[in-house]
């Protein structure tokens, strides 16, 4: 049974050292940037900044029930928020007792302010 065991591992160690050796393998495809031909001319350029303000426009339009248009003004008087209405991201900004760092809200927030950052990144470059 050792005899097996050791051969196996044996085999394992040097189908390592074959793959790793390879000098194909560290070679990564770029996913994160624009081929070079989209961004030659004005025309790119123009296409990639609509990108941008569609991507900016179209956030307080993609909740299932509106709530995080008006979230930020709860606690004010220009949002009435019914009682016993599922309201999504809003519910912590009615009960600040509820309100914590990792509500869903807030996170969405940043997640899509990070992401527009980044695509304004990859525009720059």
């Amino acid at each position: 049974m050792k005899k097996y065991i050791r051969m196996i591992v044996g085999a394992l160690l040097a189908l390592t050292f074959v793959i790793g050796c390879d000098d194909s393998f560290l070679d990564e495809k770029v996913l994160d940037a624009y081929a070079p031909e989209t961004l030659k001319d004005k025309l790119g350029f123009e296409a990639a900044a609509i990108g941008l303000y569609n991507h900016f426009s179209t956030f307080l339009t993609t909740t299932d029930d509106q709530t995080i248009l008006g979230m930020f003004q709860l606690g004010t008087d220009i949002v009435w928020n019914p009682m016993g209405r599922s309201n999504g991201y809003a519910r912590p900004y009615h009960d600040y007792a509820t309100l914590t760092s990792t509500d869903g809200a807030s996170i969405r927030l940043w997640r899509y302010l990070y992401k527009l950052i980044n695509n304004a990144n990859i525009l720059i470059k």
